[in-house]
Formats: structure tokens, sequence, C-alpha cells
């Protein structure tokens, strides 16, 4: 061969050999030029978003998500709050479609069927997991788990089977709605015990083989819809580094797995060995999203000459759930990802995304409807006589009508947290930080606030809590070891020093011509001239604190309990019944019934007669931070910033309002 024809066919083949680099690069690599409209169709069908940019939706009351999930086809994304709320939105328009108080707790995981008719979700503590329809949200069965924390989900929607796992062991459950009634599905009929706690489940496309991912370790077993069969485990890992997802390939010869660590594995399935590369020992992943598929593969600057057969399509139902893990999302803010539709979530929102668009921004966004400026209620001080309910909020405070809830007022006072107290008039409202005291007159707005005392030349610790003097025309409140009366001419009296002592309940006993100091360490009657009378209760928080009206007892939850004490010979705790809600309670008392709310974000009607239940009033989305009787009515407050008014008469709600 001459010269000439050598260079010839040099050139030939490097002019090849930079096509197929350049086709293999192009496979290889996601491509972000956006897929032409029909071929984005022909893959995606309606997950796509070929709209410009849309004004922002209606914001959504209580929309704060900690984990989103899209339906198969794209047209509803569920939001998993944190305050436990469940609510369905409209893809295509943002509206809210159903909503749901859900649990107690943040939602941390949910799954749906393959048919998008069920969603289970769990909570982030000790909680059932609950099964809902779609879209519209009715519970149809809750699913008695170990109640040892958080449960991984996976659900084989042709069988009606769930899985579910936990620090405890793994479960396979048989769900079976009944319409027009709850079912409670109260025992598996299969479970065993993996060594290690379940952070991620899922079903092969197949449903063939459930895959569970641990601490460290990934485990396969053999599924036919009646039990489980181990097939394999990878080598133990560290047990620091949680398995939080697992993936099966759309084909169901390997599995993908991501790590708290933002590790990603590929594992040849059945037998869970490490899928190996010719150029890296041990292999390295990525996490792809191509304008087709979401994919598993090398790195960019992965150079083995196996990199074209290193490619592994994800099945689309859990792909995003590897995304996650993979940047870091699972505990930060939430994504949920399916075709060319991405959504994104946070305190103030949720906003979808075109992916491959070549342009910025989101094509929708749908904001929650707190309004930063204003902020959440913090306090409450409610004047039964002149039907007025004082709303402390983060920067102001308003005043409502209780037979309405209609903003009367609006003030502007010291900014944050400040508890509340109305002079018996009504004309004036005192509040409290750990700055200043001040009050407020109501029609006008003028404030005038007391000066900070001072004793020996020293300022003095002003306690946030304040309550009513015993003559009605004025306050009580606490000035460094001081119990002080503070009249609307700012005129400050002593009444009896006291030890130092955290304050969460401060009120008048007319009875015992005292004042009440409760708090974490005890409580106490002070009053001026005489001993001091103990009681042996502790409030660790001033609403889980409540006083009859004629102020001879004192009911406070304490751990699990409900407690009475009668203040005119204080003893022991009597025990009367058992708190529905954990942790931090909201409580009052009209002295024949007594009203509970919390993070359960159901109103609890007792009997104190009999310590009976006689209602649960439902409908809050968040935890219910107030609640007060008024006559035959019930006012609550929750977390998200919604009052509500409810009618003991008709069990019904009267009104609502967000001031």
């Amino acid at each position: 061969m001459s010269r000439l024809a050598r260079v010839g066919l040099l050139v030939l083949l490097l002019v090849g050999l930079a096509v197929a680099i350049r086709w293999s690069s192009q496979r290889l690599v996601p491509d972000r030029a956006s897929p032409s409209g029909p071929q984005k169709a022909a893959l995606f069908g309606p997950c796509m978003d070929r709209r410009p940019q849309q004004p922002d939706a209606a914001p959504v009351p209580g929309l704060d998500p900690r984990t989103l999930l899209f339906s198969s086809d794209c047209r509803w994304l569920v939001s998993g709050n944190r305050n436990g709320s469940i609510q369905v939105i409209e893809r295509e328009s943002g509206k809210l479609l159903a909503q749901a108080a859900g649990h107690a707790f943040q939602v941390e995981n949910m799954v749906l069927g393959a048919d998008d008719k069920l969603l289970f979700s769990s909570s982030k503590t000790q909680e059932d997991v609950l099964a809902w329809s779609l879209p519209d949200l009715k519970r149809l069965a809750t699913v008695q788990t170990s109640r040892r924390g958080s449960s991984a989900l996976a659900y084989d929607a042709k069988r009606g089977v769930l899985a579910t796992g936990d620090s405890s062991g793994l479960y396979l459950w048989k769900i079976a709605p009944e319409p027009g009634r709850e079912v409670r599905v109260a025992e598996p009929f299969f479970q065993l015990k993996p060594r290690g706690t379940v952070h991620s489940l899922a079903f092969s496309p197949d449903g063939k083989l459930l895959a569970a991912g641990l601490g460290g370790a990934v485990e396969i077993w053999q599924y036919d819809g009646t039990g489980l069969v181990p097939i394999a485990r990878t080598a133990q890992g560290d047990l620091r580094d949680w398995i939080l997802a697992v993936a099966f390939t759309r084909d169901a010869k390997a599995l993908v797995s991501g790590t708290s660590h933002k590790a990603i594995a590929v594992w040849q399935v059945p037998s869970l060995e490490p899928v190996r590369q010719a150029a890296a020992d041990p292999a390295t992943w990525s996490f792809y999203t191509d304008p087709t598929r979401f994919t598993a593969r090398p790195p960019r600057e992965y150079a083995g000459p196996d990199k074209g057969s290193l490619v592994f399509e994800i099945d689309d139902a859990t792909a995003d759930r590897v995304y996650l893990a993979a940047t870091g999302h699972v505990y930060q803010d939430p994504i949920a990802w399916r075709g060319l539709v991405q959504a994104a979530g946070n305190g103030g929102g949720i906003s979808f995304f075109d992916v491959y668009a070549n342009r910025p921004g989101p094509v929708l966004s749908i904001p929650t409807s707190r309004a930063p400026q204003r902020g959440l209620l913090l306090n409450f001080a409610v004047l039964p006589e002149r039907s007025l309910l004082a709303v402390k909020r983060e920067s102001d405070l308003v005043v409502v009508d209780l037979a309405n809830l209609k903003v009367l007022h609006n003030l502007q006072v010291t900014r944050g947290k400040a508890e509340l107290q109305w002079i018996a008039d009504g004309a004036t409202l005192a509040y409290s930080d750990s700055g200043e005291v001040g009050f407020v007159t109501v029609a006008s707005g003028q404030v005038r606030k007391v000066p900070r005392p001072a004793w020996n030349g020293q300022p003095q610790m002003i306690h946030h809590q304040l309550g009513a003097s015993l003559d009605g025309r004025g306050v009580v409140a606490v000035f460094g070891d001081r119990l002080v009366e503070i009249d609307t001419d700012l005129r400050v009296k002593d009444v009896v020093r006291m030890p130092l002592m955290p304050i969460e309940r401060l009120a008048p006993i007319a009875p015992r011509d005292a004042y009440l100091v409760a708090g974490p360490d005890g409580a106490a009657l002070f009053r001026s001239g005489a001993a001091e009378t103990r009681i042996p209760s502790r409030v660790s928080e001033t609403v889980q604190a409540a006083l009859s009206p004629d102020a001879g007892t004192l009911y406070v939850k304490e751990n699990d309990k409900l407690c009475r004490y009668r203040l005119e010979a204080p003893g022991p705790c009597d025990a009367f019944a058992t708190a529905a809600n954990p942790g931090k309670m909201a409580l009052d008392t009209d002295g024949r019934l007594l009203v509970e709310g919390g993070h359960r974000k159901t109103v609890r009607v007792l009997d104190l007669a009999s310590g009976q239940d006689i209602a649960q009033l439902e409908g809050h989305l968040g935890e219910i931070v107030y609640v007060r009787l008024l006559g035959n009515r019930v006012l609550s407050a929750d977390s998200t910033g919604e009052l509500r008014l409810w009618s003991l008469e008709t069990r019904e709600l009267v009104a609502s309002t967000r001031p």
C-alpha cells in the first residue's frame, strides 16, 4: 500500500472513531436539548409540560411539604407535609383537589399503587400506616404497624399486598378495602427479622422479588404474594451508611441503591454481586436523567471499554428515590420527578419544572397561604364577656370578634412571641415578653410601656408570663424575684418575694386571695403577708394547664395523664383520664367539660364527671396549639395559622379563618 493510501486510511479511521465517540458520548451523557414535541409525547405522554411560565396558582393553606410523589400519569402530585397532613394537588392548574389531617407528626414515607387508586403513608414517629383512596383522600385502612419508628413502604397492587419495614422487622399485610368504611388491619400475614433496620423497600416490576435497604447492606427475597424466601444479601458495609433507596431496573436484572452518604451502587439480580467495571475497582456510579429515562452508569470521566454496556435503566416508579439519596435531598427540601416533570418543595410552597425546557424558572408555583410578613399565630387571649379574642402574630397583634371570627383591629406591638392579657373592661390589652410589659389601648392602638425594673441599681429580668390581677383592673407579673401587680396607669406594686423559678402559668385565685404561680419545677399559691402554699403539680407548657372558672381546681397534663388538683387542699395528682396527645398539648375547662388539642389534630371533649369522651372535632391540618371553651362552642387554633369555631350542640364547624 502506498504512503498516500496509508495516510488516507488513517484519516478515515480517525473520522470513524470520532463519529463513534460522539455517538457514544451523546448516548451516555444527558442531552439537555429539549426533544421535539412529537418525540416528547411518544416517550412521556402526560409527564411533560410544554407551557410557558404560568402565573402563580392560588395559595394552598397548610402546604409545607416533607415528601412529594407524582401519580403514574403525572396528573396529581401528593404532598406529605411536615405538619402530618396530606394534600393532593392537580399538576396542570395547581388546584388543591383534596386534603386530610393525616398523621400527628410529619409524613416521612409514601407509596402509590401502580394503578394510582391507593396511597399509603407513614410518619416520622410511632404511628400506624394509613391507606387512602385517590384523588379524594378518603381513609380506607389503618395498618397497625410495629410503632417503633417510621415505616419504609412498598405496595404490590396486583396482589393487594403492602410491605412495611422498620427497626423491628419486615412485614407483609393484606390490604382489602371495603366500600363505605375504614378497615383496621391488625396483623401481618407474614413477617421476618432482617439483620438491621429496614430503611427502604421496592418490589421488582414483574412482582417476583422484594428488595430492602438496611444499615450498610441490601437484601433480596423471592416473593409470590404469600411470603418471602431469602435469596441473597450484600456484604455488610458501614452500619451508619443507611441504604435510603432501592430501585430495580426496568428489566429486573439489576438493583440500584442509594445511601445516606450519597453513594450509588448497582447489584446483579438475583445474586446481589456488585456489577463490575473494567477500569474501576471498586466500581463508581452516577445517577443520570436522560431525556428518555433515568439511568445509573459510570461517571463521565470513566474510560473503560465496557462503558457502553454499563447503562442501567431504572424503574420509573422508584427512580426519583435514588435521585434524592444521590443528591442528599432525602433529609432536605423534597423533590419528585417523573418523566420530564419535576416538583420541588420547601416551606414556601411547591414549584413545577419542565426538566429539559431551555428557560429558567418554574412552569407553575403554588405558594403556601402562610404570609411571611405576619407569621404564625403565637399567642392568644380571650375575653368571653366581650366576645373578644386577641391573637399575637410575629410582627403584630389582631383583635377578633368571637361571634364570627372577623378581624376588628390590627395593632402594632413588640415583634415575636408575647403573652397577652385582657383588662376586664375590654378597652385595654396588656402584653409581656422578656424585655418589656406594655398596655395597648385597643381603639387607638396607643402603646404605653412599663419602665424596666431595677433594684439596687441592677436591671431585673421580666418573666414573659402575665395574669389578671385580683381586682381585674390590671395584671400580675414577675420581675426578678418579685410578684408584682401593675395597673393601667403603669403603677407597680410589690405583692410578695418569691423563689426564682421557671414560670409557665400566672393566675389569680380569688377564693384564696392569692396568685397561682406554676412551672416545670412545681407550683404554689402566693399572697401578701402569708407563707406560700405548695402544690405538687408540674406545668411544663403554658397551654397544658387550665383552671376551673371558680378557680378551685387546676387541670394539668403530666406525661400521659390528665391530673386534677384541688387548690383548697392540694394533694397528689388525681389522674382522671389519659391524655390523647403525646408531647405538648392544649387544655381548657369550664368546670363541666374539658377540651384537649395537640398533635393528633382532633379537638377532644371530655365530660369531667365521668371522664368519658363526648365529642371528637376533626378538621384541623396542623397541630392544635390552643383551645378554649366558650359556652356551647369551642375555639381552636392550629400550627398552620387557622382558627376554628365549633358548635358543641351539632358537633359542626361554625366558622373558620386565617387572621
